[in-house]
């Protein structure tokens, strides 16, 4: 397949996961973000049927806080990369408050950023087709600072601010309550993936969110899965708990990884949420989430993050700023 070539993705078959590129159309597994020479990273060994991503091998080390906000010259933007492992710019420009954008766009025009003066808009990767079939655009990533073997005494959290456009999308919508794979609706997938004690991908953890028009009004149907992909997701499929955002604005979209004893065995949880620009949540989903079929993972095998990645991103110009990771506080800090 010319994406998993390019991005010298590893595809395998899979029981149904998400990240990379497709395999198959029912069940397809996930490649991550792999770098180019520059940062050198080996390809990936299959981890479990999940889009997943390969073994690292000069990646940077992990800091303890990581955060980006986008406010630098943008050629001189710190861990970000285009889908492809070439530079950031290639798939993002750098906007800023009260003035005119250069592209012009129709997605969100005219906005502030979400903290300070500056933030990043992105471009659509090349339209590729998953293994279902369906289409398929792959947007940027960061390391979060540097990939880690080790989990946090009490875990660490990501967190990511992006621009919805409720309008924009009330037009680009399947009109209806679902968000069937083939419609008409706009995706985009981002995804906070964790490691195993050796380095390796372990398991990713993805807001998957659609253009939505319906009984609730225009805006985005949105859930959370350890998935990715039209033909692995539908946001507004039943038992998924979707949520339904028709404010326009900036939303924080949080992982916070932590860990705790259930049925005597003491395992990863990573919690999703959204919070709206006054703190308000909008959505919460903790997974994984076993009458999905999730599999559960002891945190003696847990290492720690990965990458954040847009698995897919089909939305031109979609607004981000003030990326972040930093370990949780403990219970007397």
């Amino acid at each position: 397949m010319k994406l998993a070539t390019r991005l010298r993705h590893t595809v395998l078959p899979l029981t149904c996961g998400v990240l990379g590129l497709v395999a198959a159309a029912c069940s397809q597994s996930v490649t991550g973000p792999t770098t180019s020479t520059a940062h050198a990273v080996a390809p990936a060994t299959p981890a479990r049927a999940m889009f997943h991503v390969e073994a690292m091998t000069n990646d940077p080390p992990r800091v303890s806080t990581y955060t980006q906000d986008f406010e630098r010259n943008f050629n001189q933007i710190m861990d970000w990369y285009a889908f492809d492992g070439s530079a950031f710019t290639n798939q993002a420009y750098q906007s800023r408050s009260g003035h005119p954008d250069p592209s012009n766009p129709d997605y969100a025009p005219g906005i502030d950023a979400a903290h300070a003066s500056h933030f990043a808009r992105l471009l659509l990767g090349p339209t590729e087709t998953d293994g279902g079939g369906y289409n398929l655009n792959e947007g940027p990533y960061t390391h979060w600072g540097g990939y880690s073997a080790k989990f946090p005494k009490n875990g660490y959290q990501t967190q990511l601010d992006i621009y919805l456009d409720c309008t924009w999308a009330g037009s680009h919508a399947q009109v209806g309550e679902t968000t069937p794979k083939n419609s008409t609706s706009k995706f985009f997938d981002w995804d906070s993936a964790i490691n195993d004690t050796s380095g390796n991908f372990k398991r990713d953890f993805v807001f998957n969110a659609a253009t939505y028009k319906g009984t609730y009004g225009s805006g985005f149907v949105i859930s959370a899965s350890e998935n990715a992909f039209r033909a692995n997701v539908d946001p507004s499929s039943t038992g998924r708990n979707a949520v339904h955002i028709l404010t326009s604005g900036w939303y924080t979209f949080k992982h916070r990884f932590f860990h705790q004893v259930v049925g005597g065995t003491d395992i990863l949880e990573c919690s999703l949420t959204i919070t709206d620009a006054n703190g308000i949540v909008m959505g919460q989903w903790t997974l994984p989430n076993q009458a999905q079929g999730d599999t559960t993972d002891p945190i003696s095998t847990v290492g720690g993050n990965r990458y954040g990645w847009f698995a897919n991103q089909e939305i031109p110009n979609l607004p981000i700023d003030y990326a972040r990771r930093v370990d949780n506080p403990g219970p007397n800090d």
